[in-house]
């Protein structure tokens, strides 16, 4: 009866987790593609025509093919506009190269989504035919992996308030096995196209070099361990008790 009573539980554990998966990811899907007015409000307060030398419409229209591109709607990035006064394809090679690999990560949240939503079903599916009380349980679990989900975001939100562009190296290392990622604003018109990151980016290429990105990566042993303590640190600190007991090996960029 007991061991039942836990199968119940940890069935009811999945559903709670597909749940939080597809909403993350779907509620950054609306975000992405819900409202093409944000992208050109932001365009006009940040000036990105005037930056660009190009009008509006043909930057909405990047933006638009860029997104369908995102979604595995398009073969190839590559779209000819008026760029400074030039017809000329808007992205270079290495920004095809960069949002190539973009693309991979957005289709490979969109193929996790689909089997949260298997896994949903197919569990809430098990808990039923088991006669399970999973009016109960699920939104007991639910509560429980979302208030671990909260707490895991709120370190994440931490750790990037402290120190944003070591965290921002670090994000960029653990989801890319290149440093394609770091866009020149002289020569990648797609780093000019987002404002933020422009603004950020260009600031600290000009006043440092390529340099300030990989300055933050770990060369030695030492470094890394250092590092890890700094991890640990910061989360007793969040949650007092807590520690992170182990890593994943050694740090690999």
């Amino acid at each position: 009866m007991a061991k039942k009573k836990w199968l119940h539980k940890i069935l009811a554990i999945l559903p709670s987790i597909s749940l939080i998966v597809i909403l993350l990811i779907s509620s950054f899907e609306i975000g992405a593609y819900g409202d093409w007015n944000f992208y050109e409000k932001e365009y006009e307060k940040y000036k990105v025509a005037d930056e660009l030398y190009m009008e509006m419409p043909d930057i909405m229209k990047v933006t638009k093919f860029m997104m369908s591109y995102l979604r595995g709607n398009e073969k190839k990035l590559s779209i000819e506009t008026e760029v400074e006064g030039n017809i000329q394809d808007f992205f270079n090679e290495k920004d095809r190269l960069h949002m190539a690999d973009v693309q991979g990560l957005f289709l490979g949240g969109l193929a996790i989504r689909r089997g949260a939503i298997i896994v949903l079903l197919f569990s809430m599916a098990a808990l039923v035919l088991m006669k399970a009380d999973w009016k109960r349980l699920i939104p007991q679990m639910y509560q429980r992996v979302l208030a671990v989900f909260l707490a895991l975001t709120a370190v994440a939100g931490f750790l990037f308030s402290r120190d944003f562009n070591k965290y921002f190296v670090i994000f960029h290392h653990i989801f890319f096995n290149n440093n394609l990622w770091i866009l020149d604003p002289a020569e990648d018109y797609m780093i000019r196209m987002l404002p933020e990151g422009y603004g950020k980016i260009q600031h600290l290429i000009q006043e440092n070099g390529a340099e300030t990105f990989t300055g933050y990566l770990p060369a030695t042993e030492k470094e890394k361990q250092e590092n890890l303590q700094g991890l640990q640190d910061t989360i007793a600190r969040v949650f007092p008790g807590a520690k992170l007991v182990s890593w994943t090996g050694s740090w690999a960029w």
